[in-house]
């Protein structure tokens, strides 16, 4: 199932890389690591919103300002270098690529 991408850049000019996320964060929850304990729990509930700005997907089709499920969240983790780099890439269950997901952006207005 595709996710929904009916955003624009226009409309996710003032969103965050996750880094930038989790130094807004960090001084409410005393460290990096809760932060991101904290921001996680968030996107798995639903209750913030991200999006990949590129995303290609395993049969090379392209998707631009998709909206990111709780599935794929609930296959992060802390220690990824994705809280670096921002680039996900995600697996389907059988270990083939689902799709590779560049740029992910957090919705700022949701996490202040």
């Amino acid at each position: 199932m595709m996710p929904a991408c009916d955003l624009t850049a226009e409309d996710v000019i003032d969103w965050l890389a996750p880094s930038q996320t989790v130094e807004i964060l960090e001084p409410f929850y005393g460290n990096a690591y809760l932060a991101k304990e904290v921001l996680l729990a968030r996107l798995v509930a639903g209750m913030v919103r991200a999006i990949a700005r590129d995303t290609v997907y395993h049969d090379r089709s392209r998707a631009h300002f998709c909206q990111l499920s709780v599935y794929d969240w609930q296959r992060i983790r802390t220690d990824d270098s994705f809280w670096k780099t921002a680039d996900l890439i995600l697996k389907n269950r059988d270990g083939g690529p689902q799709a590779t997901s560049a740029s992910c952006s957090i919705h700022k207005a949701s996490v202040q």
